[in-house]
């Protein structure tokens, strides 16, 4: 199972390569690390595909499952039973 997570430095990264790949999959949530604060954006693809974007800090990658689960309950069926889990 891929999980779609893009690490980036800068705050004005296009996400091209995610883009593409939200665009094949059938989740509606993917993940940014980057060096900013943490937030939750509602992103469409240039095919007209919605999906949560998490961008997280850094310094949160270690709690990234909590905050998977803290964040996104209501989207179990579409990411956590997606990706095999018991949440």
């Amino acid at each position: 199972m891929v999980i779609p997570i893009e690490v980036k430095s800068g705050h004005n990264a296009k996400l091209k390569s995610l883009h593409l790949f939200m665009e094949k999959t059938p989740l509606d949530i993917a993940i940014r690390v980057w060096s900013h604060p943490f937030s939750i954006d509602e992103v469409t693809t240039q095919s007209g595909k919605k999906f949560k974007l998490a961008n997280l800090p850094f310094y949160y990658v270690g709690v990234l499952e909590k905050v998977l689960k803290d964040f996104f309950v209501e989207d179990k069926t579409s990411f956590f039973t997606f990706i095999g889990q018991n949440w």
